[in-house]
């Protein structure tokens, strides 16, 4: 079994027999994606993780496609910059201890429903969205382990993404 067969499977085992709840847990975190969400990539120009970042969105994409979802992650804009170092090592901290924190003003001027940061910084990569639909998916460092392991930065760039926008979004959308 190939892993998009795995993730599949998975996403319709869990879900499938629950899709009540799964618009009750999106109710609970006062979010749920109503619109194709626009991302922007925000990280050096020459940065490799952006070619991950362009496969997991088409990965998620055919994924929802064929699971007859309606939702889609929408246009990418490719951002020469960084998202700061201490605002997303904060975040990550943060996420670990179980804490929500306010939407971050440093981000509202990053164009975009969802903001992909690929960081140089060491943390724990991670998803986290608000309320007035934004969402921020941080990537640590690609020349840190466990992201310099073959395959590991792809599953993470993928994973994220997934995080922040399909699970929640096929629940909702089966509902």
């Amino acid at each position: 079994m190939n892993r998009r067969d795995a993730m599949q499977g998975i996403a319709t085992a869990l879900l499938a027999p629950c899709w009540p709840v799964g618009r009750a847990l999106a109710a609970g975190l006062g979010f749920a994606w109503g619109v194709v969400p626009t991302i922007a990539v925000v990280g050096a120009a020459d940065d490799p993780r952006q070619a991950l970042v362009r496969d997991a969105i088409a990965f998620w994409n055919q994924t929802l496609g064929e699971l007859r979802s309606g939702f889609r992650l929408g246009a990418v804009a490719w951002q020469d910059g960084s998202v700061p170092d201490d605002l997303i090592v904060a975040l990550s901290e943060g996420t670990l201890k179980g804490m929500k924190r306010p939407f971050p003003e440093r981000l509202g001027s990053i164009p975009g429903e969802i903001v992909v940061a690929l960081s140089d910084a060491d943390f724990i990569s991670f998803s986290m969205h608000w309320s007035i639909r934004k969402g921020l998916v941080a990537i640590k460092s690609g020349r840190v382990y466990p992201l310099t392991l073959p395959n590991v930065a792809r599953n993470v760039v993928a994973h994220e993404l997934g995080t922040q926008s399909a699970w929640l979004t096929i629940a909702i959308q089966r509902c």
